[in-house]
């Protein structure tokens, strides 16, 4: 069969795409226009169709970033993490994760290492950084909880990284061991200042072409009831650190089944907002950047532009896929037991796009806060160096004073 229109545009196992290649290899499990895929179907839109996005019309999607969860091992206990609500699972040998990188590298620029446990204790974790950052060139974006002793060949590989993130929710010892039992701040703060310095000194020798050096670092508080009147302890505590942070996160608990212990903080923004304001007006004479405190007592209100379900893979260290980090046991395929495309468009994977791009989302949608563009608009622009996505269009936009923050 000639290819025709679109089809003579693509390539697959170096041979032309043809109606009866698609077919085959999607099997039907694919819809065109809400009807199964079949060769006639594929024949008229390729025909009529010379140029036109395959996943619009196919509902075809490929991942352009990953998670990736190595371990699920964690030496903290948090009260409100999601481990504690799903069956954990076994670490990823490093064999199994370089040939998964192989395969997902002509589709994403970086991943994200990051799951439901502490990355770092994975026994060959410098080898997975070095792989990904070295030997295929990926960026690499890491989530620590800071009680990994950061020193060595782990910290030099923490160097070649694009971005690394502290989970410090509070300053209070108190708060902290209660809330995250096992956690020490002592140890955390230690762990910080040698990523810092040696932040500092990577910049003295070689002086980086961004703007600012990297890796990023930056400093991620989840905000409970408990912790809401510390945010500025928790800005202080991040200002008195070398420099070298880039911004501090704010957000809230979003998840039903693994917080029941923490109520919403949107359902108390009468009782919070005096507390939160006093925390913006400090966040806003601070030398850092700080995110997440305009939106934190509000809830998600643009889940529908929400990229994770159709772009950003979570994979599980035996190859489970997800969809969303606020639903990591619902289940969409496995890249171990599947093609990586036909892992991340299987049934599942389509309804949870339905129910997450409808007007009756998950519950979590609604408290996510990735769901809240002026959230999104804040991170976008302290990682980027851009204003805010709704300045864009306005020239004499300042950054000063600014509300998205």
């Amino acid at each position: 069969m000639k290819p025709t229109g679109l089809s003579k545009h693509l390539y697959w196992h170096r041979r032309p795409v043809t109606q009866g290649r698609i077919r085959n290899y999607l099997k039907g499990d694919v819809l065109y226009h809400g009807r199964p895929l079949t060769g006639n179907r594929i024949r008229k839109y390729l025909t009529k169709k010379p140029y036109g996005p395959l996943n619009r019309v196919f509902s075809i999607y490929w991942p352009t970033s990953a998670a990736i969860c190595v371990t699920e091992r964690c030496p903290l206990n948090c009260q409100y993490c999601a481990k504690n609500s799903v069956q954990l699972v076994d670490d990823m040998p490093y064999e199994r994760f370089t040939e998964l990188l192989c395969r997902l590298s002509p589709m994403i620029p970086g991943i994200n290492l990051i799951g439901l446990g502490e990355q770092l204790v994975h026994p060959r974790v410098v080898d997975i950084i070095k792989f990904t950052t070295l030997d295929m060139q990926k960026t690499l974006v890491l989530s620590t909880n800071g009680m990994v002793p950061l020193k060595g060949r782990l910290l030099d590989a923490l160097m070649t990284c694009w971005h690394v993130q502290f989970s410090i929710d509070t300053i209070d010892e108190e708060k902290l061991h209660r809330i995250r039992t096992g956690a020490r701040l002592s140890v955390i703060e230690e762990n910080l200042q040698r990523l810092l310095e040696a932040k500092q000194q990577k910049i003295r020798e070689r002086p980086s072409k961004y703007r600012r050096a990297h890796p990023y670092v930056n400093i991620n508080c989840v905000i409970t009831d408990e912790t809401v009147g510390g945010i500025v302890d928790v800005i202080k505590f991040a200002e008195a650190q070398r420099e070298g942070i880039d911004y501090v996160q704010f957000g809230s608990v979003t998840m039903d089944d693994y917080q029941k212990a923490f109520s919403r903080l949107a359902y108390k923004r009468n009782l919070h907002q005096r507390a939160v304001d006093e925390a913006l007006a400090y966040a806003r004479k601070s030398r850092l950047n700080i995110v997440g405190l305009g939106s934190l007592l509000t809830l998600g209100d643009d889940w529908q532009n929400c990229t994770g379900p159709r772009w950003g893979i979570g994979i599980r260290p035996n190859g489970d896929v997800y969809g969303c980090c606020d639903l990591p046991d619902l289940k969409l395929g496995n890249v171990f037991e599947q093609d990586i495309i036909r892992a991340w468009n299987t049934r599942q994977a389509r309804e949870l796009r339905r129910r997450v791009y409808s007007t009756n989302p998950p519950t979590a949608c609604h408290f996510c806060n990735f769901a809240k563009k002026s959230l999104r608009a804040a991170i976008h622009r302290v990682t980027l160096d851009l204003k805010p996505l709704e300045c864009w269009n306005d020239p004499a936009a300042s950054c000063v004073d600014c509300n998205h923050i």
